[in-house]
């Protein structure tokens, strides 16, 4: 039982719980000048040739996609003065031909902080 942990495991525990790359190497990223690398990476459980593999890579087709798509809502979202939100924002959508699901449509405009309502406060 040498190699076995009190845990049952082999190896190195890294404990906790496991962070999202994505956020985390974001972290990493904003933080660098104030932090070592390796001592983020290694608090974080995340790998130093992950986080260069990361910062060089090209986004993806889904990224890229997500982003033209934020284009388009936030465009249709301010010509109808904020009161589209998603049902609408995906009508109009569909009507220009462009695919997508009410699910990401609602994704996205959460991740930019918009919902639909108009410019007055709610009832």
């Amino acid at each position: 039982m040498s190699g076995m942990r009190r845990n049952g495991r082999r190896g190195r525990d890294r404990g906790g719980c496991r962070i999202d790359p994505q956020s985390g190497y974001a972290f990493i990223k904003a933080h660098k000048a104030e932090f070592p690398l390796a001592a983020m990476c290694r608090a974080l459980g995340l790998s130093t040739s992950g986080y260069y593999d990361w910062l060089n890579r090209p986004p993806s087709d889904h990224s890229r996609r997500d982003a033209e798509l934020r284009d388009r809502i936030r465009t249709i979202w301010s010509d109808s003065h904020g009161a589209y939100g998603r049902p609408r924002i995906h009508a109009a959508l569909r009507e220009e031909g462009i695919r997508v699901s009410p699910k990401r449509v609602a994704r996205l405009m959460r991740s930019m902080g918009i919902r639909g309502g108009g410019p007055w406060p709610p009832r």
